[in-house]
């Protein structure tokens, strides 16, 4: 039962890293599509 409790304390922060890494990449997309379109306002203006 020991072990069990260990692997699932294991996955568990697996889980959890990805979840960060995964809003991250999501919070710098976003940065990128708010970016894009004042690029494309400058350039019109």
């Amino acid at each position: 039962m020991k072990n069990a409790h260990c692997v699932t304390n294991w996955t568990l922060s697996i889980l959890l890293y990805l979840q960060v890494i995964g809003m991250n990449h999501y919070i710098f997309l976003l940065n990128e599509r708010i970016k894009l379109p004042n690029f494309g306002l400058i350039q019109y203006v």
